[in-house]
């Protein structure tokens, strides 16, 4: 029997179209549609296959910025790195257009008040929460403002309707995603789905990806922002979000970035083939707390309120585009004549 043939043996023209037919290769699986009636062994067999072919692909690429140092063929980065710039330039994503609440914001903030007004997570009891945290946990760090994030999380899962149930994961690891020559790789901060409570059960029971993707017709993911400027991360956010589309195979996603305090919601449109897309970013929307001297610090109620309604119909209706019934709607440009 012969010996194996190692990567080094390979000319540099060779080892690089060998690459270039892996990527589409890669491509293929990222967006072949998932026959909902295969079972589960076939299933995991392509995930397997899915890993085994990034491992390759991982060993190729130092071998070829080796014999192509100064090629721009090949790019990596991790999700936290990824700018507008890099988003643009190599994603091939751009914003598309901007988003505004509806006037009606507030007075549907208000009838969200009713939905699990019996549960731990009220509004009521949301409320106190954030008075809570006002006087108990510093607004310094990323680690920090997960508190006020896991609060509107908890929020929302009281408010999802009968017979159904929400299952929120905290650092989802997300497999390298391979788009042209560009690997992105990393973990989104929050995931949460909303769906039957028999599916829910195996979620809970099997988070990962590819059971959310087989199962759940919901995915929505969060990014959180270190304290500073939030739109610094709408690149990452977005990227983000990019690699969960991929993994789940839909063309649309819906997610969010915050701070806790400061929340930009974010929907993404794949393009036809999924390579690149467009999204479309809202208006930031605040939580206001009022610090005056000598008092305590109060959270104003229909600011968490409204953040609370918006994240729990997001999260439902998280591989939707732009609805009708939406909370916020296009922001229109006057032609200039």
């Amino acid at each position: 029997m012969g010996k194996k043939r190692k990567l080094s043996g390979f000319s540099g023209a060779k080892l690089l179209s060998a690459y270039d037919s892996l990527i589409e290769l890669r491509k293929k699986f990222q967006y072949e549609v998932v026959d909902e009636q295969a079972e589960d062994v076939e299933s995991a067999k392509a995930d397997r296959f899915e890993e085994q072919l990034d491992k390759l692909l991982s060993l190729m690429e130092p071998k070829l910025q080796t014999r192509f140092p100064h090629s721009h063929l090949l790019q990596s980065s991790s999700f936290s790195n990824v700018t507008l710039e890099i988003l643009e330039g190599y994603l091939c994503i751009k914003q598309a257009a901007n988003l505004r609440l509806k006037s009606d914001h507030l007075a549907r903030a208000e009838k969200t008040t009713d939905l699990g007004k019996d549960q731990l997570w009220s509004s009521n009891n949301l409320h106190r929460h954030l008075n809570g945290l006002e006087m108990l946990v510093p607004q310094t760090s990323e680690a920090n403002a997960r508190s006020w994030i896991d609060a509107f999380f908890f929020r929302a899962s009281a408010m999802v309707p009968t017979g159904m149930r929400m299952v929120l994961n905290m650092e989802h690891a997300i497999p390298a995603t391979v788009f042209h020559s560009t690997t992105l790789a990393g973990q989104i901060d929050y995931s949460a789905v909303v769906a039957e409570e028999s599916v829910a059960d195996a979620i809970l029971d099997d988070p990962l990806m590819s059971t959310i993707r087989r199962l759940s017709p919901t995915g929505f993911s969060v990014t959180v922002a270190e304290p500073g400027n939030l739109r610094d991360h709408v690149g990452q956010a977005v990227a983000e979000m990019y690699g969960c589309a991929k993994l789940l195979k839909t063309e649309s996603m819906r997610g969010a970035l915050t701070n806790g305090h400061q929340w930009i919601f974010l929907i993404l449109r794949l393009s036809f083939d999924g390579n690149g897309g467009t999204f479309k970013r809202s208006v930031t929307v605040h939580l206001s707390v009022s610090r005056l001297p000598g008092d305590l610090p109060e959270v104003a109620k229909p600011t968490a309120d409204l953040i609370a309604g918006i994240l729990s119909f997001w999260i439902e209706h998280s591989f939707d585009d732009l609805g009708q019934d939406d909370w916020f709607e296009l922001i229109q440009v006057k032609s200039r004549e």
